[in-house]
């Protein structure tokens, strides 16, 4: 083994600490351990072709972007974003890799309030993966991909006054989470056709998705979208005169908040 096989021998590994480092939700650790992998890609890029080396840093930088996201550090996430973007463009053979990296950046933007940005970069992302053949190849992570975007893309029309889009496209969504078993969207997907539905005005059918949602968050163990939707179906409730249903909604949602240790839900 030479000694550039060694060092991508040693920066994949640490690549999958971080990959389990970030699942954990430990973005610091994330951080810690791609910045070593991108250091060892980097050093090894020395010895060997530059563009192989070019294309093992793109999913690195990639994830140094879900860790600067996740710690809410949104410039830092976007430049890594746009490092890992430029390289799938510039080899131009891999178009998985460039939609979830363009589909992040959309979150991102999304988070920040850009919503005429995030709106942008999910169009592309839906673009890329309509003309590639990446739905044949790789279909299940293309239509996790396709799934992910098309409910955020939801929700930023919901968040832009549009409820009516944003349940088109929340529908979407769920009829794809449901074909892959992708509980996890199904549920994110429930809560915008909930939300949509409540911008409506529709409070019975918006309390149906919530209900929904909740039954998957709950068996997920997903506790903070629980608690989140517990709080948005007391609403509905609120909305059509059942204060006590919506009293016990807020209480169950509270709890949660407590345990979880989440104070800003706590006002």
């Amino acid at each position: 083994m030479t000694i550039s096989q060694g060092l991508v021998s040693k920066a994949e590994q640490l690549f999958q600490q971080a990959d389990e480092a970030y699942e954990a939700d430990d973005y610091e650790t994330t951080i810690q351990l791609t910045l070593e992998v991108l250091d060892l890609y980097s050093t090894a890029n020395i010895e060997t072709a530059p563009e192989i080396h070019q294309l093992m840093e793109a999913e690195p930088l990639n994830l140094l972007g879900l860790a600067y996201q996740g710690l809410g550090r949104y410039p830092e996430a976007i430049d890594e974003f746009e490092q890992s973007l430029a390289i799938y463009q510039e080899l131009d053979n891999d178009d998985i890799g460039q939609a979830r990296v363009l589909g992040n950046l959309g979150i991102t933007y999304f988070y920040q309030s850009q919503l005429d940005q995030a709106l942008n970069f999910f169009e592309q992302t839906l673009s890329v993966i309509d003309s590639s053949d990446a739905q044949t190849t790789l279909p299940e992570e293309s239509k996790i991909i396709e799934t992910r975007v098309l409910a955020a893309t939801a929700s930023v029309h919901y968040s832009l006054g549009q409820p009516e889009t944003s349940m088109r496209y929340a529908q979407r969504a769920m009829i794809a989470a449901q074909a892959i078993n992708h509980r996890k969207l199904e549920s994110a997907a429930l809560i915008v056709l909930g939300n949509s539905n409540f911008g409506l005005e529709n409070y019975q059918l918006a309390i149906s998705f919530y209900e929904r949602a909740i039954e998957i968050t709950r068996d997920l163990g997903d506790r903070p979208n629980t608690a989140a939707t517990l709080t948005n179906s007391g609403n509905a409730y609120r909305e059509l005169g059942r204060y006590r249903k919506a009293i016990d909604l807020y209480q169950q949602a509270l709890e949660i908040e407590y345990e979880i240790g989440d104070q800003l839900g706590i006002a």
